[in-house]
C-alpha cells in the first residue's frame, strides 16, 4: 500500500478535499454502498489523479469570508477575519483572486453573529448550508462534528437535532453537523427514544 501525506495551502487543499468529498457522496448516491467515506474517498482521489472524476477542478464549493473594512483597504489588521473556511486565514490578495469568476456567497455579521446571508441565483436551503458551513463567529471556523469528543471536519452529514420525521424544523436552530458514524448512531437512538415516528402534518 502507499501512504500519502502532504501539506498544501488552504486556496489548494480545501477545493480539493472539497472535490473529494463531493465526488465520494456521488458514488455513494449511485452505488448505494455502505463502505466507510474514507474508503470512497480513497476510491475518488483514484479517479480525480486519473481524469475519470465527474466534477470540474473549478466547480468546487468554496466558501471566503472577510471582513469589509479589510476588503475595501485591500489588506486585513490584527482582528479582522480574511480566511477560506475549513482551511484558516488568507491574505485578501489571495480571496480576491479566488473569487475571480466565482459564485459568489455573501455573508455580513458584525463579529459576533452572522447578520445576513445572500446566495444570488440559489434557493433558502442553499443559504442555511451556507450559514451552517460557516462555523460559529467572530473565527468562522468551519463546521465540527457535533458529537462530545469527535473532531471530524471532512465527510460530514447535516443532522436535524429534532429529527425530521418527528417535526423537527430545517432550519439553522434545528440543525448540525456530524460525521457520518455518529450520524448512524444518533438516528438510532432517535428511533429507540421513538422520535422516528413519521412526518407529523
Amino acid at each position: 500500500m502507499v501512504c500519502v501525506k502532504a501539506r498544501l495551502m488552504p486556496q489548494v487543499g480545501v477545493p480539493l478535499v472539497r472535490r473529494l468529498e463531493a465526488e465520494a457522496a456521488r458514488a455513494r448516491r449511485e452505488t448505494g454502498s455502505m463502505e466507510p467515506f474514507e474508503a470512497l474517498a480513497a476510491d475518488a482521489f483514484q479517479r480525480i489523479a486519473a481524469a475519470r472524476g465527474v466534477g470540474r477542478p473549478g466547480s468546487v464549493d468554496l466558501a471566503l469570508v472577510s471582513d469589509v473594512a479589510a476588503w475595501m483597504r485591500g489588506h486585513g489588521h490584527a482582528g479582522e477575519v480574511t480566511k477560506i473556511v475549513g482551511g484558516g486565514p488568507l491574505p485578501v490578495s489571495v480571496i480576491e483572486a479566488l473569487s475571480e469568476n466565482a459564485f459568489y456567497k455573501a455573508v455580513l455579521h458584525d463579529g459576533t453573529e452572522v447578520l445576513s446571508v445572500a446566495h444570488y441565483g440559489r434557493s433558502l436551503p442553499a443559504h442555511v448550508r451556507t450559514a451552517l458551513e460557516l462555523g460559529y463567529p467572530p473565527g468562522f471556523d468551519g463546521a465540527v462534528c457535533a458529537e462530545e469528543g469527535c473532531d471530524r471536519r471532512h465527510g460530514l452529514e447535516w443532522d436535524h437535532v429534532d429529527p425530521y420525521s418527528n417535526g423537527g424544523a430545517t432550519n439553522v436552530g434545528n440543525l448540525e453537523a456530524r460525521c457520518e458514524p455518529d450520524h448512524r448512531a444518533k438516528t438510532a437512538r432517535d428511533r429507540e427514544a421513538g422520535r422516528m415516528r413519521g412526518r407529523s402534518p
